[in-house]
């Protein structure tokens, strides 16, 4: 586990950085305060693998995972509150078009073919 205690970030470095995708603000976040991906990982309780597609972009860390960082990196409570509200929207939006497709498809089955 590691010791080490980090600076403190900035506000205008942490301003600067609210523009960018999640992916890269929890990579550059973590480069700042001088952390590898696995001393990371350890402190957050995750595994290194976890920390490697978050910041690649592959999955966005779920909301605990994000408190967590917030805690560990010492940042602003509402830090990643736009990331937060852009995947509720994009999970919103996701099941209205499962749901609309089952609907279409129960429409169809319902047809009488000739």
């Amino acid at each position: 586990m590691p010791t080490k205690t980090p600076d403190k970030i900035s506000p205008e470095i942490l301003e600067e950085l609210k523009s960018y995708p999640l992916s890269y603000k929890l990579q550059q976040i973590r480069l700042l305060l001088g952390y590898t991906q696995k001393e990371a990982s350890e402190l957050i309780g995750c595994t290194q693998a976890s920390m490697s597609t978050w910041e690649n972009g592959k999955s966005p860390p779920c909301e605990s995972m994000l408190l967590k960082i917030i805690q560990v990196y010492d940042l602003p409570m509402n830090y990643f509150v736009d990331h937060t509200v852009e995947k509720v929207k994009v999970q919103s939006k996701r099941s209205f078009i499962v749901s609309r497709t089952k609907k279409a498809k129960k429409r169809f089955d319902d047809v009488d073919l000739i």
